[in-house]
Protein backbone atom coordinates (compact mmCIF):
# COMPACT_ATOMS: atom_id res chain seq x y z
CA UNK A 1 0.00 0.00 0.00
CA UNK A 2 1.60 3.32 -0.97
CA UNK A 3 0.77 6.72 0.77
CA UNK A 4 1.21 10.28 -1.74
CA UNK A 5 -0.40 13.37 -0.62
CA UNK A 6 -2.49 11.26 1.95
CA UNK A 7 -3.96 9.16 -0.46
CA UNK A 8 -3.47 5.46 -0.07
CA UNK A 9 -3.72 3.37 -3.32
CA UNK A 10 -4.62 0.11 -2.90
CA UNK A 11 -4.99 -3.25 -4.92
CA UNK A 12 -7.77 -5.56 -5.00
CA UNK A 13 -7.56 -8.88 -6.20
CA UNK A 14 -9.37 -12.01 -5.93
CA UNK A 15 -7.12 -15.05 -6.65
CA UNK A 16 -9.29 -18.44 -7.63
CA UNK A 17 -9.41 -20.87 -9.87
CA UNK A 18 -10.11 -19.90 -13.02
CA UNK A 19 -12.72 -23.10 -14.52
CA UNK A 20 -15.61 -23.80 -16.39
CA UNK A 21 -18.08 -23.01 -13.77
CA UNK A 22 -16.42 -19.82 -13.20
CA UNK A 23 -16.93 -17.34 -15.82
CA UNK A 24 -14.63 -14.62 -13.79
CA UNK A 25 -11.52 -14.56 -12.13
CA UNK A 26 -10.10 -11.05 -9.37
CA UNK A 27 -7.16 -11.07 -7.89
CA UNK A 28 -6.31 -11.38 -4.48
CA UNK A 29 -9.11 -12.38 -1.99
CA UNK A 30 -8.48 -9.44 1.02
CA UNK A 31 -7.13 -6.80 1.63
CA UNK A 32 -6.89 -4.66 4.95
CA UNK A 33 -6.30 -1.23 4.87
CA UNK A 34 -5.19 0.81 7.30
CA UNK A 35 -6.28 4.61 7.31
CA UNK A 36 -6.23 7.32 9.63
CA UNK A 37 -9.78 8.49 10.42
CA UNK A 38 -11.17 10.93 8.14
CA UNK A 39 -8.96 10.01 5.16
CA UNK A 40 -9.60 9.11 1.38
CA UNK A 41 -8.40 5.67 -0.16
CA UNK A 42 -8.48 4.26 -4.07
CA UNK A 43 -8.89 1.01 -4.42
CA UNK A 44 -9.02 -0.72 -7.91
CA UNK A 45 -9.32 -4.55 -8.66
CA UNK A 46 -8.56 -6.45 -12.09
CA UNK A 47 -11.62 -8.94 -12.91
CA UNK A 48 -10.95 -11.09 -16.09
CA UNK A 49 -13.74 -12.58 -18.03
CA UNK A 50 -12.31 -16.32 -18.67
CA UNK A 51 -15.40 -17.78 -20.24
CA UNK A 52 -16.00 -17.99 -24.03
CA UNK A 53 -18.74 -15.07 -24.28
CA UNK A 54 -18.98 -12.04 -23.35
CA UNK A 55 -20.62 -10.93 -20.03
CA UNK A 56 -22.03 -8.29 -18.06
CA UNK A 57 -20.41 -7.90 -14.75
CA UNK A 58 -22.37 -6.62 -11.83
CA UNK A 59 -20.72 -4.93 -8.54
CA UNK A 60 -22.03 -5.02 -5.37
CA UNK A 61 -21.52 -5.14 -1.56
CA UNK A 62 -22.82 -5.72 1.68
CA UNK A 63 -21.69 -5.68 5.60
CA UNK A 64 -19.94 -8.40 5.90
CA UNK A 65 -20.19 -8.89 9.94
CA UNK A 66 -23.82 -8.23 9.52
CA UNK A 67 -24.44 -11.06 7.07
CA UNK A 68 -22.63 -13.18 9.47
CA UNK A 69 -23.53 -12.21 12.70
CA UNK A 70 -26.83 -10.10 12.34
CA UNK A 71 -24.60 -7.46 13.79
CA UNK A 72 -26.47 -3.42 13.68
CA UNK A 73 -23.96 -1.24 13.44
CA UNK A 74 -24.34 2.85 12.91
CA UNK A 75 -22.20 3.01 9.74
CA UNK A 76 -23.79 1.39 7.19
CA UNK A 77 -21.30 -0.05 4.36
CA UNK A 78 -22.56 2.57 1.84
CA UNK A 79 -20.95 5.32 4.27
CA UNK A 80 -17.31 4.29 3.86
CA UNK A 81 -17.31 1.99 0.49
CA UNK A 82 -18.13 3.51 -2.72
CA UNK A 83 -18.55 1.36 -6.26
CA UNK A 84 -18.28 4.03 -9.59
CA UNK A 85 -18.82 1.13 -11.79
CA UNK A 86 -21.43 -1.02 -10.58
CA UNK A 87 -22.23 -2.71 -14.06
CA UNK A 88 -20.09 -3.02 -16.72
CA UNK A 89 -19.31 -4.97 -19.96
CA UNK A 90 -16.61 -7.95 -20.59
CA UNK A 91 -15.60 -9.42 -23.80
CA UNK A 92 -14.57 -12.90 -24.14
CA UNK A 93 -10.67 -12.82 -22.91
CA UNK A 94 -10.98 -9.63 -21.80
CA UNK A 95 -10.04 -7.46 -18.51
CA UNK A 96 -10.78 -4.16 -16.57
CA UNK A 97 -9.56 -2.65 -13.90
CA UNK A 98 -12.02 -1.12 -11.88
CA UNK A 99 -11.87 1.79 -9.05
CA UNK A 100 -13.69 1.98 -5.59
CA UNK A 101 -13.60 4.40 -2.61
CA UNK A 102 -12.72 4.35 0.63
CA UNK A 103 -13.35 7.38 2.92
CA UNK A 104 -13.62 6.38 6.92
CA UNK A 105 -15.86 8.69 8.73
CA UNK A 106 -13.96 11.20 11.45
CA UNK A 107 -15.29 9.70 13.89
CA UNK A 108 -14.84 6.03 12.97
CA UNK A 109 -13.04 3.80 15.74
CA UNK A 110 -12.04 0.33 15.30
CA UNK A 111 -13.24 -1.79 11.73
CA UNK A 112 -15.47 -2.21 9.23
CA UNK A 113 -15.64 -5.31 7.09
CA UNK A 114 -17.55 -5.24 3.48
CA UNK A 115 -17.91 -8.14 1.28
CA UNK A 116 -17.92 -7.02 -2.90
CA UNK A 117 -19.39 -9.43 -5.06
CA UNK A 118 -18.65 -9.57 -8.86
CA UNK A 119 -21.61 -11.29 -10.43
CA UNK A 120 -20.66 -12.54 -13.97
CA UNK A 121 -23.67 -12.56 -16.56
CA UNK A 122 -23.28 -14.54 -20.12
CA UNK A 123 -24.59 -12.35 -23.16
CA UNK A 124 -24.29 -13.31 -26.63
CA UNK A 125 -25.30 -16.36 -29.15
CA UNK A 126 -24.31 -20.01 -27.11
CA UNK A 127 -23.75 -18.60 -23.83
CA UNK A 128 -25.24 -20.79 -21.14
CA UNK A 129 -27.47 -19.33 -18.51
CA UNK A 130 -25.15 -19.76 -15.83
CA UNK A 131 -24.05 -17.15 -13.45
CA UNK A 132 -20.75 -17.14 -11.54
CA UNK A 133 -20.46 -14.97 -8.68
CA UNK A 134 -17.49 -14.15 -6.47
CA UNK A 135 -17.04 -12.52 -3.07
CA UNK A 136 -13.86 -10.56 -1.83
CA UNK A 137 -13.35 -8.91 1.66
CA UNK A 138 -12.21 -5.33 2.19
CA UNK A 139 -11.13 -4.43 5.94
CA UNK A 140 -11.48 -0.43 6.40
CA UNK A 141 -9.52 -0.64 10.18
CA UNK A 142 -9.05 3.17 11.71
CA UNK A 143 -5.23 3.31 12.51
CA UNK A 144 -4.77 4.40 16.23
CA UNK A 145 -8.07 3.19 17.35
CA UNK A 146 -7.38 -0.32 17.21
CA UNK A 147 -7.79 -2.45 20.49
CA UNK A 148 -6.56 -5.57 20.19
CA UNK A 149 -7.49 -8.09 22.77
CA UNK A 150 -7.69 -12.05 22.97
CA UNK A 151 -7.58 -14.87 24.97
CA UNK A 152 -6.88 -18.46 24.25
CA UNK A 153 -9.80 -20.00 25.87
CA UNK A 154 -9.04 -23.90 25.67
CA UNK A 155 -5.61 -25.54 24.17
CA UNK A 156 -5.02 -29.27 23.60
CA UNK A 157 -2.37 -31.67 22.59
CA UNK A 158 -2.50 -35.41 21.21
CA UNK A 159 0.30 -37.49 20.97
CA UNK A 160 -0.15 -40.12 18.40
CA UNK A 161 3.25 -42.61 18.69
CA UNK A 162 2.89 -44.07 14.94
CA UNK A 163 0.65 -43.48 12.22
CA UNK A 164 1.15 -45.28 9.00
CA UNK A 165 1.35 -42.86 5.76
CA UNK A 166 3.02 -43.36 2.14
CA UNK A 167 6.35 -42.74 3.34
CA UNK A 168 6.58 -45.27 6.53
CA UNK A 169 5.08 -44.87 10.27
CA UNK A 170 5.47 -41.75 12.53
CA UNK A 171 4.04 -39.63 15.20
CA UNK A 172 1.71 -37.16 14.51
CA UNK A 173 0.29 -34.31 16.77
CA UNK A 174 -3.63 -33.21 17.09
CA UNK A 175 -3.70 -29.79 18.05
CA UNK A 176 -6.68 -27.67 19.06
CA UNK A 177 -7.42 -24.15 20.49
CA UNK A 178 -10.03 -21.80 20.42
CA UNK A 179 -9.51 -17.97 20.82
CA UNK A 180 -11.71 -15.62 21.55
CA UNK A 181 -11.31 -12.08 20.30
CA UNK A 182 -12.25 -9.32 23.28
CA UNK A 183 -11.15 -6.26 20.65
CA UNK A 184 -12.24 -4.29 18.43
CA UNK A 185 -10.62 -5.18 15.35
CA UNK A 186 -10.00 -8.39 14.09
CA UNK A 187 -6.96 -10.86 14.38
CA UNK A 188 -5.01 -13.60 12.19
CA UNK A 189 -2.81 -14.97 14.49
CA UNK A 190 -0.09 -17.21 14.36
CA UNK A 191 2.98 -18.71 16.88
CA UNK A 192 3.95 -21.71 18.01
CA UNK A 193 3.39 -25.00 19.90
CA UNK A 194 6.57 -25.76 22.25
CA UNK A 195 6.45 -29.41 23.68
CA UNK A 196 8.61 -29.51 26.77
CA UNK A 197 9.55 -32.50 29.17
CA UNK A 198 8.86 -31.11 32.99
CA UNK A 199 11.79 -29.61 34.30
CA UNK A 200 13.50 -29.24 31.24
CA UNK A 201 14.05 -25.74 29.91
CA UNK A 202 14.29 -26.29 26.22
CA UNK A 203 11.78 -27.70 24.09
CA UNK A 204 11.65 -31.39 22.99
CA UNK A 205 9.62 -30.15 19.95
CA UNK A 206 8.33 -26.93 18.28
CA UNK A 207 5.78 -26.98 15.74
CA UNK A 208 4.88 -23.59 13.61
CA UNK A 209 1.54 -22.23 13.04
CA UNK A 210 1.33 -19.56 10.05
CA UNK A 211 -0.95 -17.24 10.18
CA UNK A 212 -4.92 -18.50 9.75
CA UNK A 213 -8.38 -17.97 9.61
CA UNK A 214 -8.98 -14.43 11.41
CA UNK A 215 -10.94 -14.06 14.17
CA UNK A 216 -13.58 -10.94 14.35
CA UNK A 217 -14.08 -8.82 17.44
CA UNK A 218 -16.65 -10.41 19.81
CA UNK A 219 -16.42 -13.78 18.24
CA UNK A 220 -14.80 -17.43 19.23
CA UNK A 221 -12.93 -19.57 16.64
CA UNK A 222 -11.48 -22.76 17.00
CA UNK A 223 -8.53 -24.14 15.40
CA UNK A 224 -7.72 -27.73 14.30
CA UNK A 225 -4.07 -28.90 13.06
CA UNK A 226 -2.53 -32.41 12.53
CA UNK A 227 1.51 -32.07 12.26
CA UNK A 228 4.26 -34.03 12.03
CA UNK A 229 5.92 -35.11 15.42
CA UNK A 230 9.47 -36.30 17.33
CA UNK A 231 8.91 -39.22 18.87
CA UNK A 232 8.36 -38.40 22.72
CA UNK A 233 9.99 -40.69 25.55
CA UNK A 234 7.90 -41.78 28.19
CA UNK A 235 6.84 -39.43 30.66
CA UNK A 236 4.61 -36.14 31.56
CA UNK A 237 5.37 -33.13 29.10
CA UNK A 238 3.31 -29.91 29.12
CA UNK A 239 2.89 -27.63 25.97
CA UNK A 240 2.94 -24.06 25.62
CA UNK A 241 0.76 -22.65 23.39
CA UNK A 242 2.00 -18.70 21.95
CA UNK A 243 0.35 -16.83 19.39
CA UNK A 244 0.67 -13.26 18.12
CA UNK A 245 -2.03 -11.38 17.44
CA UNK A 246 -0.96 -7.59 17.00
CA UNK A 247 1.62 -7.78 14.12
CA UNK A 248 -1.15 -6.49 11.80
CA UNK A 249 -1.34 -3.19 13.74
CA UNK A 250 2.21 -2.86 14.54
CA UNK A 251 1.35 -4.29 18.27
CA UNK A 252 3.35 -6.61 20.13
CA UNK A 253 0.18 -8.93 21.44
CA UNK A 254 0.82 -12.51 22.80
CA UNK A 255 -1.30 -14.77 23.94
CA UNK A 256 -0.41 -17.61 26.11
CA UNK A 257 -1.94 -21.00 27.31
CA UNK A 258 -0.55 -24.44 28.73
CA UNK A 259 -1.60 -28.05 28.30
CA UNK A 260 -0.23 -30.73 30.45
CA UNK A 261 -0.45 -34.66 29.14
CA UNK A 262 1.80 -37.93 29.94
CA UNK A 263 2.95 -40.24 27.76
CA UNK A 264 3.35 -43.78 28.88
CA UNK A 265 5.67 -46.66 28.15
CA UNK A 266 2.46 -48.47 26.52
CA UNK A 267 1.98 -45.48 23.98
CA UNK A 268 -0.77 -44.17 25.46
CA UNK A 269 -1.23 -40.47 26.38
CA UNK A 270 -2.73 -39.35 29.50
CA UNK A 271 -4.37 -35.50 29.83
CA UNK A 272 -3.28 -34.08 33.37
Amino acid sequence: MKHSNGLFVLLLMLLLTAGSAFALSVQPDRIEARLEPGQKAVGVHRVMNNSTTPVIVKVSAIDWRKSLFEQQHNVDVSDWLTLPATEFSLEKGQYKDVNFYVLLPADFIGEKVAQMFFEAIPQGEGAQAIRSKLGVIVYAIAKGTERVSAQMTYAHVTYIPSVKTKTGEMPLYNLLYKIYNKGNVHIRPYGTIAIYKNWRKEPEDTVRIEPNMGVYPGQTKEYYFQRKAKKLAPGKYYAVFTMNIGDLYEQKKVIKKKFRFEVKASTEQVDT
